[in-house]
């Protein structure tokens, strides 16, 4: 499942209670996991997975570099250092919770328009990631043709 920390009660934000009826509705259904559709979630949340067993990818709010751009995304668009300041960030902090299984560096990025450029950008948050957490935990989501 992809999730958001949003709601029709309150708009945008983290909401303990919300978060608690998310979690039991995960677990009504028999489903386990979700991903942080598409930012790190207030840390509330992955207390209440460590608890209750729920497994949760962790992702960077990099979401859709590039889609419908018709000019290379990686080497007009200046947010690759702020890009690896999150995943470090992100890393730092989640990495003690047994709930994160992966991290997500990015969801949906154009790779095929310029992919010289894609590798360079994305191949070295790849290896930040595995530098900040050794477990081979990395992921990328790509959007197949």
């Amino acid at each position: 499942f992809g999730k958001h920390e949003d709601s029709a009660f309150h708009g945008r934000g983290s909401d303990v209670c919300l978060n608690v009826k998310d979690v039991n509705l995960l677990h009504w259904i028999g489903a386990n996991s979700f991903r942080t559709s598409h930012y790190p979630y207030a840390e509330e949340m992955y207390d209440l997975c460590d608890r209750e067993g729920i497994v949760v990818i962790d992702e960077t709010p990099a979401v859709g570099i590039g889609m419908g751009e018709s000019c290379d995304p990686y080497k007009n668009l200046r947010i690759h250092e702020h890009h690896r300041e999150v995943v470090q960030q992100m890393i730092a902090r989640d990495k003690n919770h047994p709930c994160v299984v992966m991290w997500s560096l990015g969801n949906e990025p154009d790779t095929e328009h310029f992919p010289q450029s894609a590798y360079e950008y994305w191949h070295p948050l790849y290896e930040l990631a595995h530098a900040c957490d050794p477990q081979n935990r990395r992921l990328l989501c790509l959007l197949p043709e």
